[in-house]
C-alpha cells in the first residue's frame, strides 16, 4: 500500500518519485499548496475507495503522515464494507 500511495503522490503532484520519501515535508520539500492537497485527497479517496474529511488531509505535513492517514481510513472502512456484504446476503 505504501508504494501505491507514494506513486499516487508523485503522479498527482507531477514530481519525481524519488522525491516522495516518508520524511519529505509536503509544503517545504515537495512544494505542495492547498489546491494540491485537495487534488491529492480526491485521488487517494478514488484509488483506495475510502472517504476522509478534507481537514484530515490538510493536517498532513509529511508523506509518512499521508500514508498513515490513508492506511487508517482504509482499515476503518474495510470492516464496514464486509459488514455491508453480510447484510446484503
Amino acid at each position: 500500500m505504501t508504494e501505491k500511495i507514494t506513486n499516487i503522490i508523485a503522479e498527482t503532484l507531477c514530481i519525481e518519485p524519488e522525491l516522495v520519501v516518508p520524511d519529505a515535508r509536503l509544503k517545504e520539500d515537495l512544494g505542495v499548496d492547498s489546491l494540491d492537497v485537495e487534488e491529492l485527497g480526491i485521488e487517494l479517496e478514488e484509488q483506495f475507495d475510502v472517504s476522509f474529511p478534507r481537514d484530515a488531509m490538510q493536517k498532513c505535513e509529511t508523506v509518512e503522515s499521508v500514508i498513515s492517514m490513508v492506511q487508517m481510513f482504509a482499515k476503518r472502512e474495510r470492516p464496514l464494507a464486509g459488514e455491508a456484504k453480510e447484510l446484503l446476503r
